[in-house]
């Protein structure tokens, strides 16, 4: 039984389906922030677009070829590449459907510079003076900007899109700074995580330019953002919701390092996504009743 549950558990992770339902619950999130009416269809197609990019991301072949130690999670992908090349194609198959019979036509060309830094992020076409090509993710220092903002704009830009309202406005800018600080925040525990294999690979990111010591303090100053934000522009439940969130996810700033097995990045980094949101669901809730 207990290996069925951990089998169950790396499926879901190694899958992407996680993060996936991370995309998910920060769209429900901002909807409940802003006290607008749910959309379901959006959080479903960023459900849906995560799943796919991450995986795209994941099974590309030159990915295979890298002369880096083959992790767990490397493993579980080729295994399952022929099942997980079938869910993508579903995947957006279906994310297409949603589109075309919820979308706007406004949302086009939002939507279309987003998809596009995504799989510029992962495929080798920017040329080097050696004659070879890389992908946008191996631009120095880019990587967690393009995460960071690809998911803020997905998490809050897209929800304000679907019900028609403003997104210039003093209100939007701080929401979109605050999702982006926390993002941030996050997506630099992964570089912290890839310290070792982006330094074979010669991609210079905040840990290998910095030090993992610095790339932490920074981590914890944007949370920091995030909290004064916050403070000055929520109360209530949701206030404390919000803090709280901040300060666990300091925690598990502050205790990571690169040698922290790929389980303390995927569940608890990415997890600060789910606990916001549910701390958030929780506090808007209790304000209801």
């Amino acid at each position: 039984m207990l290996t069925f549950f951990r089998n169950v558990g790396r499926g879901i992770l190694f899958s992407n389906l996680f993060i996936a339902a991370c995309a998910f619950s920060l769209v429900w999130q901002t909807y409940l922030l802003l006290q607008l009416p749910v959309q379901l269809w959006l959080a479903w197609l960023a459900f849906l677009a995560t799943f796919l990019i991450y995986n795209l991301d994941g099974l590309l072949p030159y990915k295979f070829n890298q002369n880096i130690v083959i992790s767990e999670r490397k493993l579980w992908l080729v295994h399952h590449r022929s099942l997980l090349l079938e869910s993508i194609s579903l995947a957006g198959i279906i994310s297409f459907y949603l589109f075309i019979r919820h979308g706007q036509t406004d949302h086009v060309w939002f939507i279309a510079h987003l998809v596009i830094i995504s799989l510029l992020y992962s495929l080798r076409i920017i040329p080097q003076k050696n004659g070879t090509f890389m992908p946008l993710r191996n631009v120095p220092l880019v990587k967690v900007f393009l995460i960071a903002y690809v998911w803020s704009c997905v998490t809050v830009i897209l929800p304000l899109q679907t019900v028609n309202l403003p997104i210039f406005t003093l209100e939007t800018g701080v929401l979109l700074l605050r999702r982006f600080s926390f993002l941030f925040a996050l997506t630099l525990l992964f570089d912290i995580r890839d310290f070792e294999k982006d330094r074979i690979t010669s991609t210079l990111t905040f840990p290998g330019l910095f030090g993992v010591r610095l790339t932490k303090v920074f981590s914890l100053f944007l949370l920091l953002i995030f909290a004064v934000l916050t403070y000055f522009t929520e109360k209530g439940n949701v206030l404390l919701s919000l803090e709280l969130s901040a300060v666990i996810a300091a925690l598990v700033v502050w205790f990571s390092h690169e040698k922290r097995s790929d389980y303390y990045f995927l569940i608890l980094a990415d997890g600060m996504m789910l606990l916001q949101f549910f701390l958030v669901y929780l506090a808007v809730s209790s304000s209801i009743s």
